[in-house]
């Protein structure tokens, strides 16, 4: 994301299955306008947040947390359709690809960009990607050894 700003600049963010938060809070420090970090279980991302809070605070970041799995409705204190839809390390428990899908649907419109970053686990990744060519497009935009980048963009916005 550093490398490429522009993605998040003045724009409106989710992060899904974030975890610790870390690539939101860098999203909010690469000056996005919101950022919403998303989690099943959100407690660690909050304590994260608040021991970076006196370094976000220096760049006016934006940030919400909200707790939410995949494939339920989206919760009130989430306002989709969002620019643009971070994962990292999302995409290994098949069980889960079409709840992710639904939700990624769900928080979307024809003009969001889906940046997922994913460690390549055995066909898992290509399962994932082909269920997820039915609704969007995606190209893999960076390689790092065994990590792949991927901008996805919607096709088929109809929920």
């Amino acid at each position: 994301l550093e490398n490429n700003s522009y993605l998040v600049t003045e724009k409106q963010v989710i992060e899904l299955g974030a975890g610790t938060g870390f690539v939101g809070m860098v999203a909010a420090a690469l000056g996005a306008k919101s950022v919403s970090i998303t989690d099943k279980n959100i407690e660690i991302t909050k304590e994260n947040i608040q021991l970076n809070h006196p370094l976000l605070s220096e760049v006016n970041a934006n940030i919400s947390v909200a707790s939410y799995e995949w494939g339920q409705p989206i919760p009130s204190s989430l306002s989709p359709p969002y620019d643009l839809i971070l994962g990292s390390d999302i995409i290994y428990i098949e069980e889960t690809y079409e709840f992710l899908i639904w939700s990624l649907k769900a928080l979307s419109n024809n003009c969001t960009t889906v940046l997922l970053a994913s460690k390549l686990r055995y066909d898992k990744v290509e399962n994932f990607l082909k269920i997820l060519n039915r609704d969007f497009m995606y190209t893999m935009v960076s390689k790092d050894g065994d990590v792949h980048i991927y901008k996805i963009q919607p096709t088929n916005i109809d929920m």
